[in-house]
């Protein structure tokens, strides 16, 4: 609240300032800009101080390796969910949790006591890799490029087509203006040929951006069951590596699902 009155208040500074200020007519121009840049600064300011607060405030969750690899954050109110070591429903009448922000991992208070006990249901079934890697959003999107690497042809021409097809959107308003023109043109002075040009060159600008959208369309389908597959195939591989005690606390039908 602070950081916002104080920017608040040099931004209301700053917009009495540039009205109450004589301008040198030989450099409004940069002066305006600077009076630009300082208001620029002020918010630049406010946001650097909010982040810098929420950094200093953040909840940072318990992270209990053993159980689950992103950290816990107590929540109450999740009604409808339930825990993902014992399978019960979270009980009434606060429904409070230990949940993971990052994949909806929940953890039961049943549980959660049971953390450090080594012969609990579900100790060890979900530890962290042993090279300390967590995995966060910057995770997964590095290893959906790592696993587009497979199949970086299909890839490369899917973004391709997708450039061209953007290509062609944005240039089509430029030539219909141009057959705006030519229709104007023609009725002023009956001459068709700037009009018919214009024509022919937006009826092929169409004809490849739906070209180019198919292909795109297609490329981007491919890659994607081409991914799903490789996943699946993946995801099954080090499935049937896990220890037994993942099969104790995981249910068939959690493992098929992610098949």
């Amino acid at each position: 609240v602070a950081a916002y009155m104080v920017a608040t208040t040099m931004s209301i500074y700053n917009g009495l300032k540039c009205v109450s200020f004589h301008y040198d007519q030989r450099l409004v121009f940069p002066q305006g800009c600077m009076f630009g840049l300082i208001l620029l600064c002020i918010n630049l300011e406010y946001f650097t101080l909010l982040n810098y607060l929420d950094k200093l405030t953040e909840e940072k969750g318990e992270l209990i390796p053993h159980l689950h690899m992103h950290p816990l954050f107590f929540e109450l109110g999740l009604k409808c969910h339930g825990c993902d070591i014992c399978h019960e429903a979270m009980k009434g009448p606060h429904y409070i949790a230990f949940r993971c922000r990052t994949c909806d991992f929940d953890l039961c208070p049943r549980c959660h006591k049971k953390k450090d006990n080594p012969n609990a249901k579900g100790h060890g079934a979900r530890s962290v890799r042993r090279d300390g890697e967590q995995l966060t959003t910057w995770t997964y999107f590095k290893r959906i490029l790592m696993l587009t690497r497979e199949f970086k042809n299909t890839s490369a021409l899917a973004i391709a087509c997708l450039i061209l097809t953007q290509s062609m959107i944005i240039w089509s308003p430029n030539v219909q203006g141009s057959v705006f023109d030519g229709i104007i043109r023609c009725l002023k002075d009956g001459s068709r040929e700037k009009f018919e040009q214009a024509m022919v060159m937006y009826l092929i600008i169409q004809a490849l951006a739906g070209l180019f959208g198919s292909l795109k369309s297609y490329a981007q389908e491919l890659v994607m069951r081409q991914l799903a597959c490789s996943v699946r195939a993946k995801l099954f591989e080090s499935v049937i590596r896990m220890d037994i005690s993942f099969f104790d606390t995981m249910h068939t039908g959690q493992i098929t699902s992610r098949l």
